[in-house]
């Protein structure tokens, strides 16, 4: 599925785009990921892998109150982002989900996450209603 200059992965194929990935990024950014390897979820089939050239999202999507796209993780380039969250609004259209969240220890999305349509919640994670 081609979205934008992305593509959405999922079973081999993510495994094996996974395989040329560095997580390491990604434990600069959460803890859990000190203790857990997100190829892992690739492989049980619990996330998808959005990827392109220079940048690449770990997903999931959740069915509760509202249907959620979840990154669990994700790396981009200098700028990168702002083309990220445009893929993200398309693929959470695509799996009808009502909002994208995500979780982060990085103080500098305090800032930038409102400039991007995201609002921090009590729980501790910001999330942007797909409309």
């Amino acid at each position: 599925m081609e979205v934008f200059d992305h593509r959405l992965l999922w079973g081999a194929e993510a495994m094996h785009a996974m395989s040329r990935i560095d997580p390491t990024p990604l434990r600069a950014v959460h803890p859990i990921w000190e203790q857990e390897d997100p190829r892992q979820f690739i492989r049980d089939g619990a996330a998808l892998l959005l990827a392109n050239d220079g940048g690449w999202a770990i997903l999931q999507v959740y069915d509760g109150e509202r249907r959620e796209l979840f990154v669990l993780g994700a790396y981009s380039p200098k700028g990168g982002v702002y083309r990220g969250i445009t893929a993200l609004k398309e693929i959470a259209v695509r799996l009808n989900c009502e909002i994208i969240s995500f979780a982060s220890t990085r103080g500098g999305w305090r800032r930038r996450a409102p400039k991007l349509g995201f609002t921090f919640t009590p729980q501790g994670e910001y999330e942007m209603r797909v409309d």
